[in-house]
């Protein structure tokens, strides 16, 4: 309605109101105009409508005020104030665009014809913008070989302005995952890209990515020896460094260090004083993260010693050889394996004195250096996977199960050298548990087995010999429950050597050893008598 058409209509009012009868009734006034009652104006009413009235800045929320009506006219004002301080907007339909966090009152008054008023609220809410979660996870172990169980933990993740509601693992292979650890193993060998997802409580999300590297067989570290000198004199200090060793395809977790005088130490860096004069052969094993062993050695000179003249050794001399085929079980599979021994060989290990004597206990039955060809090819013959670990366990499986168990003949105490029980494929205690110890150290392990005398506390065997066979982290933490044993700060596994076929795995203990058991340990490259072995507790 124009302003024109509005006084006209108000004219006319005035003019039927100057002919009109004022009628009184029970006190009350009514106003008759042309036979009609005039009535009081209502007020309009004001309705606010909007797309949207929550979200996070800049929030753009177009409002509307045409839904307003009057019931005895027309809404012909509008008045917005947006809650903010700021402008305010005489439009039916404005647009505002809120820029901050925070609550707002949005107020609409509008005004009708007769200039009556009326008004109505809102309330907009902008939240402030939620942060995405960062994604965290580690994998151990970082590198395995295909089957092996990797684990991932997503713990270290985080919501800085919430909480993480879900988590998605991708292993890269096909398969995948929920939940904040996850298990998986690996079929085929490669590297695999690993990705985890997360998502917080707003539903926003993180992504990180890794590579897992699955490999065929673990590869040995390759230590590197450096030495401050190689000659000193007595109550020098010695030096040694590590720098420079390395793991093809992992890591190296440990140092192991031996001095050639019985001493020993850990750590990529190691000193040593020697107090006697002496030529001595410094030792550094390394040790990576799947318990494969590689070992390096220098020689160095304390002083001016003399050097003794060794005794006279009988030397063979090529002639016809032995061969002999060994069949055992390890790993659920029947294998074999042919082994050629040179008869003179065998008959200058059967001329050697016997007898085992408190100096050097069966050390010399071990380290004597005739038979290292054989003991290094029978060893490369046992290898599993290049690993220590299998390459162990399965030699301990070839004595048990390719050496028949016999005793040496009633009154005679004979131990044999290697050579001897492998052609005569029998043996004792002794003899089986020198023969491993023989193919153990091949690996240069200058700490890797040593011979013990056992009372098993039996009315069947006493006065037992067996071996015990240095053992990493990984194997003791797969094998808590296992014979376990600490000496000077390393700890071994029990291996039984003398059983008649059948496998008796590293660790397993079928006497139920106590402390009181163990007698006497000879390291058997480091003969000592005076070794302190203590049981591990293990839950």
């Amino acid at each position: 309605m124009t302003q024109g058409t509005k006084d006209r209509a108000q004219e006319l009012l005035r003019r039927r109101a100057r002919h009109a009868a004022f009628v009184c009734l029970l006190g009350a006034v009514a106003v008759l105009v042309c036979g009609c009652f005039l009535t009081p104006n209502l007020p309009p009413i004001a309705r606010i409508l909007a797309d949207g009235l929550e979200g996070t800045p800049p929030l753009a929320i177009q409002f509307d005020g045409t839904s307003s009506t009057d019931e005895d006219g027309i809404v012909c004002g509008f008045t917005w104030s947006f809650g903010d301080g700021g402008v305010t907007s005489a439009v039916m339909r404005p647009a505002y665009v809120y820029a901050l966090p925070g609550e707002y009152v949005v107020t609409l008054m509008v005004t009708d014809d007769d200039g009556d008023a009326s008004s109505t609220q809102v309330t907009v809410l902008v939240t402030t913008p939620n942060s995405p979660p960062v994604a965290v996870f580690t994998a151990v172990p970082s590198a395995v070989v295909p089957g092996e169980i990797v684990a991932f933990d997503a713990s270290g993740s985080l919501d800085g302005d919430g909480w993480i509601a879900a988590y998605h693992w991708d292993f890269g292979d096909g398969t995948s995952a929920q939940g904040v650890v996850a298990e998986h193993q690996y079929a085929v060998a490669g590297t695999y890209a690993v990705t985890l997802t997360v998502a917080d409580n707003g539903d926003a999300m993180g992504t990180v990515q890794s590579e897992m590297l699955v490999i065929d067989t673990n590869q040995a570290p390759q230590p590197q020896l450096v030495l401050s000198t190689t000659a000193l004199d007595p109550g020098d200090t010695l030096v040694c460094s590590a720098a420079g060793s390395i793991d093809p395809d992992g890591e190296i977790v440990a140092y192991e260090w031996s001095f050639g005088d019985g001493a020993q130490a850990s750590g990529a860096t190691a000193s040593h004083v020697y107090t006697t004069e002496g030529s001595y052969r410094v030792r550094l094993t390394a040790i990576d993260n799947q318990g494969a062993m590689q070992a390096t050695e220098r020689a160095i000179t304390v002083g001016s010693p003399t050097v003794p003249t060794p005794p006279p050794t009988p030397t063979p001399t090529p002639t016809d050889s032995i061969t002999r085929t060994f069949r055992w079980s390890y790993g659920g599979s029947l294998r074999s394996l042919s082994l050629s021994v040179s008869e003179a060989l065998y008959e200058s290990y059967s001329a050697m004195p016997r007898g085992v004597w408190a100096e050097d206990g069966y050390s010399r039955f071990v380290l004597d250096p005739q038979d290292d060809a054989l003991m290094i090819e029978l060893r490369d013959k046992l290898l599993l996977n290049n690993s220590y670990q299998a390459t162990i366990e399965n030699a301990l499986a070839f004595v048990q199960g390719a050496i028949d168990y016999q005793l040496d003949p009633e009154g005679i105490e004979y131990p044999r050298y290697p050579v001897e029980t492998l052609v005569d494929g029998v043996g004792d205690c002794e003899d089986s548990a020198i023969l491993y110890a023989s193919i153990v150290r091949t690996f240069g392990y200058s700490a890797g087995v040593l011979l013990i005398l056992v009372d098993t506390n039996s009315d069947q065997v006493s006065d037992h010999v067996a071996a015990l066979v240095r053992v990493a982290d990984c194997f003791i933490a797969a094998h808590p429950e296992r014979s376990l044993w600490v000496i000077s700060g390393k700890t071994y596994a029990y291996a039984e050597t003398a059983l008649s076929g059948g496998y008796l795995a590293l660790g397993m203990d079928p006497w139920g050893l106590e402390q009181e058991d163990i007698h006497a340990i000879w390291d058997v490259v480091n003969p000592s008598m005076s070794l302190q072995a203590t049981k591990l507790c293990n839950p």
